[in-house]
C-alpha cells in the first residue's frame, strides 16, 4: 500500500501535479465560458421558456461544481474541513446535474410522446433537482466517509461503507438513470421518425418538424453528451474496484467533467442560432433592457433626483414627491392669500354659469 500513497493522489511521484494542473486550467476555462453564457441567456432572455429554465439550470449547477472542484486538491492524509465540504458539494451539485439532464429528458418525452406540457409541476422539477441530492449528500456524513479519493479533489473515500456509498446513492442511480435515458431518446427518435412517414398533412408535418428541431435534436445531444463524459468516469471508477489507480482513466476523467460547461454553452448556441449571439443583437438586448429599467423606474415614482435636505447630506427625491412639495407650497400661497381679502390667479373656486 505505501505505493498507493507515493503522491498526495496515491499515483506515481509527478502524475498528480500533472491532474492538479490539469484540473486548475480547464475547470478555470470552464468556469469563465459557462458565466458569460449565462450572461447571455439573461441579456437575450433565453429563460422565458420551461426547457430553456431547465437549461439554464442545469448550467448553474454545473458552473457551482467546477467551482466547488478547485477548492481542494485531494491531497490524501489531509482530510481538513474545507477537503469535507468539496467532497459534500461535488457530490450533491453532479447529482444535481444528472437530475437535471433527467429532467430534460422526461419534459421531452412528455412533450415528443405524450404532447403534454408539464411546466405547471416546474416547482416539484425543483425540489426534485436541487433538495433530493443535497439531503442524499448529507448521509456519508454520518459515517465520515468524505475525504481523500485517489483523485485530485476530495470525494467519497475508498473505504468499505465509502464503497457502499458511492454505488447506493451516486454510481448505481446513475447508470441506471444513464440506461434509461439512453432508451427513453433511442424510444423518441423512432416514434419520431415513425409518425413523419405514417401521417401526412402540411399542418401536422410542421408541428413535428418544430418538435424535433426545437427539441428534440437540442435535448438529444445535451443528453449524449452526459452519457459520453459519465460513462468514462463510470470505467474509471469501476476499474478501481479491482485495480489501484490508473494515470490515463484519470486524467480522462479530470478532462471530460472540467469541459462539460463548455459542451453545453456551445451546444446551446449552435442549436439557438449562433447570429442570436452576436455583438449586434447582445447590444440590442442591453438597450431593451436599459429602456425597460427607466420605464420601471418611472412607474415607482419617475428618475430619482438628489436633494440636499438640512443636514447638507444628499437624499433621493422622486418626481411624485417633488411635485407634491410644490403643490403643497403652492396651497400655503393660496391659503395666505385668502386671510389678506386677495384671491389667488389660479384659483380653484367655482365659477358660476349664467
Amino acid at each position: 500500500m505505501a505505493a498507493d500513497y507515493a503522491s498526495p493522489c496515491g499515483l506515481p511521484e509527478g502524475q498528480c501535479d500533472k491532474l492538479q494542473v490539469m484540473k486548475h486550467v480547464l475547470f478555470s476555462i470552464n468556469i469563465v465560458v459557462v458565466s458569460l453564457t449565462l450572461i447571455l441567456l439573461f441579456i437575450l432572455q433565453k429563460y422565458k421558456f420551461f426547457n430553456q429554465r431547465i437549461f439554464c439550470n442545469l448550467l448553474m449547477t454545473n458552473l457551482l461544481s467546477s467551482i466547488v472542484y478547485l477548492g481542494h486538491d485531494g491531497d490524501i492524509g489531509i482530510n481538513d474541513s474545507r477537503c469535507i465540504a468539496q467532497a459534500f458539494f461535488i457530490q450533491a451539485f453532479d447529482l444535481c446535474i444528472f437530475l437535471w439532464i433527467g429532467s430534460l429528458t422526461i419534459f421531452l418525452f412528455l412533450k415528443l410522446i405524450k404532447s403534454k406540457d408539464s411546466e405547471r409541476f416546474e416547482w416539484l422539477y425543483f425540489v426534485v433537482c436541487w433538495i433530493l441530492p443535497i439531503v442524499l449528500a448529507c448521509l456519508p456524513l454520518s459515517t465520515q466517509d468524505y475525504g481523500p479519493s485517489a483523485a485530485p479533489y476530495c470525494w467519497i473515500k475508498k473505504t468499505h461503507s465509502g464503497n457502499i456509498w458511492r454505488y447506493t446513492i451516486y454510481w448505481g442511480p446513475v447508470f441506471t438513470g444513464v440506461v434509461i435515458i439512453l432508451l427513453m431518446f433511442i424510444y423518441m427518435i423512432w416514434h419520431a421518425n415513425r409518425a413523419m412517414k405514417q401521417y401526412s398533412g402540411d399542418e401536422f408535418e410542421n408541428r413535428h418538424k418544430l418538435l424535433v428541431r426545437d427539441y428534440l435534436k437540442p435535448l438529444t445531444a445535451c443528453a449524449a453528451s452526459f452519457v459520453v463524459i459519465y460513462f468514462v468516469q463510470l470505467v474509471n471508477r469501476v476499474y478501481q474496484i479491482y485495480h489501484d489507480p490508473a494515470f490515463n482513466l484519470i486524467a480522462a476523467h479530470v478532462f471530460f467533467i472540467s469541459i462539460y460547461g463548455i459542451v453545453l454553452s456551445i451546444l446551446f448556441i449552435i442549436f439557438n442560432g449562433y447570429k442570436e449571439f452576436t455583438p449586434s443583437k447582445v447590444l440590442n438586448a442591453l438597450r431593451e433592457h436599459r429602456q425597460r429599467w427607466r420605464e420601471r423606474s418611472t412607474e415607482r415614482g419617475g428618475i430619482e433626483e438628489f436633494d440636499p435636505g438640512q443636514s447638507g447630506v444628499s437624499t433621493p427625491v422622486s418626481t411624485l414627491q417633488r411635485n407634491a412639495h410644490k403643490a403643497n407650497q403652492q396651497h400655503i400661497q393660496d391659503s395666505q392669500l385668502q386671510e389678506d381679502g386677495l384671491q389667488p390667479a389660479h384659483s380653484t373656486t367655482d365659477v358660476h354659469v349664467e
